[in-house]
């Protein structure tokens, strides 16, 4: 297959999953249309604000695995850039921060009532997110961040 059906098949499962999520979020439009679409593939999944970058081989294997893991990593994606986490992590380390970012945004999608999103959300998430919540005033990848890298240090300290 040459390089340029390879391309416009990614660009076409990225649609797909893009429709799947305004179909059931609608107010999520301007947001899931802004994103242009730019194959990086020493990236799975993930945006600067401005681009959705996508590795081809991990989007292709995503979408034979679960056509909706797909559009749920675009969402995910989505979320971080509405939360404004690709701006804020220059102030983090960088693997504290993302990981903030990532309990943060997946917190939201358990929030999400749609059966078809909680399916792709491991079932780890919901109670690493409630440990957390127990020791954290507001959910947000910052106050996460904070106590992530409170509870990183303690354990350096053992």
């Amino acid at each position: 297959m040459d390089e340029d059906k390879k391309r416009r098949i990614c660009l076409e499962v990225l649609k797909q999953g893009y429709r799947k999520i305004y179909f059931e979020l609608r107010f999520l439009e301007q947001a899931l249309f802004r994103l242009i679409p730019e194959e990086k593939e020493e990236i799975f999944f993930g945006s600067d604000g401005e681009k959705l970058y996508y590795g081809r081989e991990y989007l292709l294997t995503r979408y034979l695995q679960s056509p909706e893991g797909v559009a749920c990593d675009y969402l995910h994606t989505v979320i971080h850039c509405l939360y404004q986490h690709p701006f804020q992590a220059y102030a983090w380390e960088g693997r504290c921060w993302n990981l903030a970012a990532d309990i943060a945004v997946a917190d939201v999608l358990n929030e999400i009532d749609v059966e078809w999103i909680s399916r792709q959300i491991p079932r780890e998430c919901p109670k690493i997110a409630d440990r957390i919540r127990q020791e954290v005033p507001v959910m947000s990848a910052f106050h996460i961040a904070v106590f992530l890298r409170n509870e990183f240090s303690e354990m350096e300290s053992l």
